[in-house]
């Protein structure tokens, strides 16, 4: 913090009277000696190079604040603030670097921020994916003009030297097998009940939490230990056991999906997690394959 012209003139004056030499040679207290008013122009220049100090200080820390480093975290949060606005208007539609120094849009407006869903994750040396999606049931794909225009957007806003590939897929499909042990009173809604919780966690990949401002799973990983986690906490579960896990991409048959858990192989066969190609899942849709057919219920 730039100190008081006064308070440097102040110092100064200290300096020269507890030198050897001129202590003893200036010691008039007049206000218009020319040693005092030499100190005080030079304490006055001395204020003002302090003050833009303390100026451009503010400065690099508002900058700093505004462009953090590009994690995958950062990376992610950035997809929520893409605009995409079909009339085109620049304001809405393209970046700019504003007065502040950022890059970012003239007019801010949410009702064009198209992302709800969004991972990222690195797949090389330099190579960063994007998984994104828009809003649907539970998310649908973002294609033509929105989706090159994102991948501008992110070849933008990204880190020099660094390739950043968009895409944006139909949701990969997540098959359970195992059974579900339900407490006394619960045989008519433990299946629901649990469905629900399940379709719940796999809701919250890859998504944005408003209050706290940051991704949540924003790798867009399923987790073994987070299905169990879910079906136990399902009202009226008492326990759950897994005996097998099974991931796709959209388009990929169930014959051919890949192994995630599996209690039965020999030997076993246990991952503790899987990337999912579109970022965000959904419950497995192959007939007699889905969770209603795979999961069995008993009573605890």
């Amino acid at each position: 913090m730039a100190r008081s012209t006064a308070t440097i003139k102040a110092g100064i004056m200290a300096t020269i009277a507890a030198d050897p030499l001129l202590g003893s040679l200036l010691t008039s207290t007049s206000l218009t000696s020319l040693f005092g008013l030499m100190a005080y122009v030079m304490a006055a220049c001395q204020n003002l190079l302090e003050q833009s100090w303390d100026d451009y200080l503010v400065q690099i820390n508002t900058y700093a604040t505004q462009t953090p480093a590009a994690s995958l975290n950062w990376i992610a949060a950035q997809a929520f603030l893409y605009q995409y606005d079909p009339s085109n208007l620049p304001n809405t539609n393209t970046l700019n670097i504003l007065p502040n120094g950022a890059l970012g849009y003239p007019t801010v407006d949410p009702q064009f921020n198209i992302v709800t869903r969004c991972a990222a994750i690195t797949t090389g040396n330099n190579e960063v994916h994007i998984k994104v999606a828009q809003a649907g049931s539970p998310a649908a794909p973002i294609t033509g003009s929105a989706l090159t225009q994102l991948q501008s957007y992110f070849d933008a806003k990204g880190t020099a030297g660094v390739n950043y590939t968009v895409t944006s897929l139909p949701p990969d499909q997540i098959a359970i097998f195992g059974t579900v042990y339900y407490k006394a009173g619960f045989a008519g809604v433990a299946q629901t009940n649990v469905e629900a919780a399940l379709t719940a966690y796999l809701n919250n990949i890859a998504i944005f939490d408003i209050g706290s401002k940051e991704p949540i799973n924003y790798e867009g990983i399923v987790k073994v230990s987070e299905i169990i986690d879910a079906i136990m906490s399902a009202e009226g579960v008492d326990d759950f056991e897994l005996d097998q896990l099974y991931g796709h991409a959209d388009g990929v048959l169930f014959t051919n999906a890949d192994v995630i858990y599996n209690l039965f192989a020999s030997p076993g066969f246990n991952n503790r997690s899987y990337i999912l190609a579109a970022g965000y899942a959904i419950g497995e849709q192959t007939s007699f394959k889905t969770w209603g057919d795979t999961i069995s219920y008993i009573s605890a």
